[in-house]
């Protein structure tokens, strides 16, 4: 939730900064000069980036969901902008939230989000596969004990009846 909040719906989030930083630039240096036209196509570049919400196959564990692909799109085309506005001669904006130091500590921010995310991903899927093994576990257990009563007091017995229906 902290990582949608910091790309989506926060007042300061990267997707609502993008056209202040855009009007700001278009302001400092000015309509159709190269820092906007750079500016403009790293923005539309980020706009066309959609978050998307589809759940990764738990089957598949190397597989990189949608939405984490697009998250790191995302970081990487703002860290793409803030490298861009770095390297403008006399960027300064009046508002601090789009200063450099404001948008590197956001970027830092980005990354940090990013990976606590990705390694709570990768306790998420150990710990499924965990769970997983053990109900293949209990599954081999519960077919032994329907095995060993069946056995034991015969296919048409009560005690058989009782657990044949038992599955898991």
């Amino acid at each position: 939730q902290a990582r949608i909040d910091q790309f989506k719906t926060n007042d300061l989030s990267v997707l609502k900064l993008l056209s202040p930083i855009g009007r700001a630039v278009l302001a400092q240096y000015g309509k159709g000069s190269r820092e906007e036209r750079l500016v403009a196509g790293i923005v539309a570049n980020i706009r066309s980036t959609k978050i998307s919400k589809k759940a990764s196959d738990a089957s598949d564990v190397q597989k990189v969901s949608q939405s984490e692909q697009s998250y790191g799109s995302l970081t990487q085309g703002f860290k793409n902008l803030v490298a861009t506005l770095g390297n403008f001669e006399g960027y300064n904006p009046s508002r601090f939230e789009l200063t450099m130091p404001a948008l590197t500590a956001l970027a830092s921010t980005l990354d940090e989000l990013n990976q606590n995310v990705n390694t709570s991903l990768a306790d998420l899927r150990k710990k499924r596969a965990a769970r997983n093994e053990n109900y293949t576990d209990l599954h081999d257990r519960t077919q032994r004990i329907k095995a060993y009563v069946s056995a034991q007091y015969g296919l048409s017995s009560a005690e058989y009846k009782s657990i044949k229906s038992l599955k898991v």
